[in-house]
Parts: structure tokens; sequence; C-alpha cells
């Protein structure tokens, strides 16, 4: 291993005066190192041995003043990254329980109330489509099929042909019978278990748009923390 002379020695390769280069073997070099008259050439920053001159002496503990500063900064730093990071991990926590948690029976039926009238809004549509472009609302139409016993010109069953024996359209089986089949399905839920407690959707909805807002502010407040200490080489 190479070596700074820092005194003058005698070694294997000869005198070496201060400021030499000399390389030696860890038997050789032992003995130099314990007396202070060698230091190695390429040492490790933490174990490294300084040696302070007169005329720095002033500047180094300046350095090690402003190294230490720094070392607290950087600390304090880091222990507000790793509290937002509890209370992120917190929170999200909380929104896995709200979000994979079973609903009560009656919020689950206004899921089904609300998908079945989804189903027949198709035909509401398709009946809007018709009245724009052929309902004319005539007496003398509707009174003339009534006295002749014709059938009136309404597409009840798929809002677009009114001829008799069309086939009805699936959106409005759904807008016809929907509160029918509500009722129907609600009935045989009776057989399927559900749980004695659970939070109300509304509630967990305001919960859930709480905690995002919170989990979004923490995420800025730590990104800014970390750009921080990016801004004097600590990354992590």
């Amino acid at each position: 291993m190479k070596y700074e002379v820092v005194s003058t020695i005698h070694s294997s390769e000869g005198l070496a005066n201060a400021g030499d280069e000399v390389d030696l073997s860890d038997a050789e070099s032992k003995e130099l190192l314990r007396a202070g008259a060698i230091v190695p050439k390429y040492k490790a920053f933490e174990r490294g041995v300084m040696r302070i001159t007169p005329e720095v002496e002033g500047q180094t503990s300046g350095l090690s003043s402003l190294v230490e500063a720094v070392h607290k900064a950087s600390e304090a730093v880091l222990e507000k990254i790793n509290g937002a990071d509890l209370e992120i991990k917190i929170l999200q926590r909380e929104r896995g329980l709200l979000t994979d948690s079973p609903v009560s029976r009656a919020d689950f039926m206004l899921y089904v109330r609300s998908d079945i009238e989804r189903r027949g809004e198709p035909f509401k549509a398709a009946l809007r489509r018709w009245q724009a472009k052929w309902f004319q609302n005539s007496f003398i139409g509707y009174e003339r099929r009534e006295t002749s016993g014709q059938l009136q010109g309404i597409p009840y069953l798929n809002a677009e042909i009114a001829h008799q024996g069309t086939e009805m359209t699936t959106a409005a089986f759904y807008w016809m019978f929907a509160e029918q089949i509500a009722n129907r399905f609600e009935a045989a839920l009776d057989a399927l278990p559900w749980p004695d407690t659970a939070v109300p959707v509304a509630e967990r909805r305001l919960r859930l748009a709480e905690i995002d807002s919170e989990l979004g502010k923490l995420n800025d407040f730590r990104d800014s923390l970390a750009r921080e200490l990016a801004a004097v080489g600590i990354y992590g």
C-alpha cells in the first residue's frame, strides 16, 4: 500500500523524507503508522487521520462547524420526512379499509337501483329521438284511431316501431319494469350475508375525499423536503 512520509524514515525502500511516497507492506507500515511517521496515500474519508497545521486550524474549525450545522439540519429534515411517511402510511391503511370493506344491504340496493336506471336510459333517449322526429300531438289523429279501433302510433316497446308484435328491447324492459326488478331482487338478498355494521357509503365518499386531499398535501410536503436534501447532496 502506498503511504505519504510525514517525517524522515528508513524502510525497505531506503531513506525517505517528508512528502515522499513509499510503498510498504502491512507489517512494515504498522509501527510507522502508530508513530505518525506516515499516512495512507489513499485513505477513506471516514477512517482517515486529519493532520491540521496551525495555518489552517481556524479554517478547519469553521468547516467543522458548518458540517455539523448541515448534519443537524439534514437530520431535522429527515425526521420530518419520516413523520410524513408515517402519516401517509396511516392514511393509506385507512383508505384501504374504507374501499375494501363490505357495504350495508341498504347501500347495496342504492347501487342496484342506480344500475337498473342506467340500463333503462337508452330507451328514454330513443323515445326522445322518436318524439322529435315522428310525434304529432293531434286530437284528430288519436280520435280517428280510437273510434276506428286502430292501434295508436306509439312505440311502447322499443321507442322506434309502433306496430303490434315488435320485440321489446333490453333497455325498454329495464325502463318499464325497473321497480319490479329492484323489489324482486331485494327480496332475494335475504339469503346473502351482510355486515352487522358498515360505514355508510355517503360517509365513505366524504372521508375518502378528505384522505385523498391530505395525501396530496403530505406527498407534496415530503417531495419538497426531499428536494431540500438533494440540494445539499443527500439522496434517499
